[in-house]
C-alpha cells in the first residue's frame, strides 16, 4: 500500500504520513510503484499500534 492509501486508513494526511515514514520506527517499504514507496499493511499497522495512533478496535 502507499502513502495515501495508510493516510486514509489512518486519518491523516498523505503528506503527514511521508513525514512519518522517515522517523525512527516506522516500517521500511517493500517496495517501490513507480515513484511511489510501498509498505505492507500488516507491518504498518503494527507500527501505528505501538505509537498509539491506531486503537485495537479499529
Amino acid at each position: 500500500m502507499v502513502a495515501a492509501d495508510i493516510a486514509e486508513r489512518l486519518g491523516l494526511s498523505r503528506a503527514r504520513v511521508l513525514v512519518l515514514a522517515t522517523g525512527p520506527g516506522f516500517p521500511r517499504p517493500v517496495g517501490r510503484l513507480g515513484r511511489s514507496s510501498v509498505w505492507r499493511w500488516s507491518s504498518v499497522e503494527r507500527w501505528a499500534r505501538e505509537t498509539g495512533r491506531l486503537h485495537p478496535a479499529e
